[in-house]
């Protein structure tokens, strides 16, 4: 799938996280855990956190363009999957094709007379905590030049957009990944957000694994190069981390049908620009890729040692980003032993 390419020159960008047990071979399961840090529902994601934290009230902190976007009710998040869709939003009065008005002045000032009578109406109601929030956010996105015009101002024409692109897969699947990273990393220029989730899908193979996997791995490769390059050219790539996982992994033997089926060791890689935790291999595989337990503290193989799990992974993540205090005091600890993954002079190589 071209790795190396990829590998070589994000090396010193990143931690690799190998031999993590997901503990499960269901998609649900091997999901939540993988992204919350827990097996069970009912917990944040490491991304919801992020935001509850650094993006309480902004317009857009926490966005979904796909993905497990769990908040436990911490911050609220805005589910979209095209980034243009929010200049119908934010503009509802001008055609998107020519920028001229879409209907007569006095009929578009009527609707906008309906909906402040509405929002009037619902300031008299009992509202919650949370539902005020929002509607303050409605209310402030819709001023005449409201937050959310730092957003529109930078969005580019239709023609600026990274297009849909076909991978070479035998369903010839299409993807719009490098378009949902687009406006994921607008929405942070915009300083109108602080965390995003994405997801590919497709790598499901339990039939003909290899005509799906290399391809696929070869375009994330690809998206992700592509995320840093749009990153650097906005100017904001020096302040993002970017966490890259799965569900699980595929076994280690191919079926009767040149497919792999689910196999629960994983890894994630963690990126940042010139990371000083970057340039590592944290975790041991064997070579059936069974996860070799290695100790907490020196992170080297260790026949005493711990099998990883996400809950490892999201602890350190959590201590790392700053989010542990928060995700404790809101009752979402984690009871499981410390890793140090980002101490730089610990390090070991699979």
């Amino acid at each position: 799938a071209d790795n190396d390419r990829f590998f070589k020159k994000y090396a010193k960008d990143m931690l690799v996280v190998n031999g993590v047990d997901a503990q499960t071979n269901a998609h649900g399961v091997g999901i939540m855990f993988n992204w919350s840090g827990r097996n069970s529902g009912g917990a944040p994601t490491l991304t919801a956190l992020h935001a509850a934290k650094n993006a309480p009230d902004l317009p857009l902190g926490y966005t979904s363009l796909g993905g497990f976007s769990a908040t436990a009710n911490l911050t609220r998040f805005t589910r979209m999957w095209d980034i243009n869709s929010i200049k119908g939003l934010l503009d509802p009065f001008t055609n998107e094709w020519d920028g001229q008005p879409s209907r007569p002045p006095a009929e578009s000032e009527l609707v906008a007379k309906y909906v402040d009578a509405s929002v009037r109406e619902l300031e008299k109601t009992s509202l919650s905590r949370r539902q005020l929030a929002t509607l303050a956010a409605f209310k402030e996105s819709r001023a005449k030049r409201g937050s959310m015009t730092r957003l529109l101002d930078i969005l580019p024409s239709e023609d600026g957009y990274e297009p849909t692109v076909a991978v070479d897969t035998p369903n010839g699947d299409q993807s719009d990944l490098r378009r949902r990273m687009q406006g994921v990393l607008l929405i942070f220029k915009s300083g109108l957000g602080a965390a995003a989730d994405i997801s590919i899908g497709g790598f499901d193979s339990h039939d003909n694994n290899d005509a799906f996997q290399g391809p696929l791995l070869s375009h994330v490769a690809d998206s992700i190069d592509f995320f840093w390059s749009y990153a650097r050219q906005l100017g904001i790539a020096n302040r993002i981390t970017l966490l890259v996982g799965s569900d699980f992994s595929r076994t280690n033997f191919y079926n009767d049908g040149d497919g792999k089926d689910h196999w629960n060791f994983g890894s994630y890689i963690i990126m940042s620009p010139n990371a000083k935790w970057g340039g590592r291999t944290v975790g041991v595989t064997d070579e059936l890729h069974f996860g070799l337990p290695i100790d907490p503290k020196t992170l080297k193989q260790s026949k005493n040692g711990i099998i990883m799990t996400p809950a490892h992974v999201h602890l350190a993540l959590r201590k790392h980003l700053g989010l542990e205090k928060l995700a404790n005091e809101a009752g979402f600890p984690f009871n499981v032993e410390a890793v140090d993954l980002f101490n730089r002079t610990k390090r070991t190589v699979a």
